[in-house]
Order: structure tokens, then sequence, then C-alpha cells
């Protein structure tokens, strides 16, 4: 079993009083019991590794609203301490290949990110 990250983009139109959005919910990868975080690539945005997905996150928002698939919120800190957990051996991109994008997505110390969908 598994736990999804998604983060809340800044919306100025947001309803004060219900909280709805009209902008997306970006999801941002999954942490499985035992495995590494499988990171949420945006290829045809150019971004392919942690860095820049913590970088799109914060030229929107000085403090992105990030949440699991059941509500918890947590600080771009607490996220990233659950990304960089379990560093990747090579075995998890191994075992995903047919659904990475290309073994250049990988980045040190070795996170396997997706641009395809997943969950």
């Amino acid at each position: 079993m598994g736990t999804n990250h998604y983060w809340d983009p800044p919306d100025p139109d947001r309803c004060v009083t219900c909280g709805r959005s009209n902008v997306e919910e970006v999801h941002l990868g999954k942490v499985s019991a035992g495995w590494v975080y499988s990171l949420q690539a945006f290829p045809d945005e150019g971004i392919v590794t942690l860095e820049q997905v913590v970088t799109m996150m914060t030229d929107r928002a000085r403090h992105p609203a990030i949440r699991d698939e059941y509500g918890h919120r947590l600080t771009l800190d607490d996220w990233l301490s659950i990304v960089v957990a379990v560093p990747d051996d090579g075995g998890h991109l191994k075992c995903d290949r047919d659904r990475a994008i290309a073994i250049d997505l990988r980045q040190p110390p070795g996170w396997a990110s997706f641009g395809s969908d997943f969950s």
C-alpha cells in the first residue's frame, strides 16, 4: 500500500467560503513501504528532477500547500524528508523501466521519476 502526495497550487480566485479552487491539484509522487519514492516528472514542461519540482512549487508559493491523499498537510521539509528517506539503488527503476520516460530522468543520489500517470 502506498501514499500519493499532491500540491495545491495557489489560486487567487479560490472561494473564501468553501475553499473550492479552479486550479487542479498536481500529483507529486508516491511512496510505498520499503520502496524508493516515485517522483512525478513533467517532461513537457522540462521538469524532471526533484530540484526542478521544488522550484516549480516555490516559484509560485513561499510555503507550498502539500498534502497526502488522506488530507494530511505537509510542509515542504516534511515532504522532502519522505522523498529522500530511501535512496534508490537502481532496482526501482529496473522494476518500472517500462513506465519510466528514460534512464536520464534519474537524478543523484538516485530517485526514479516518471513522466506518465501512475498512482
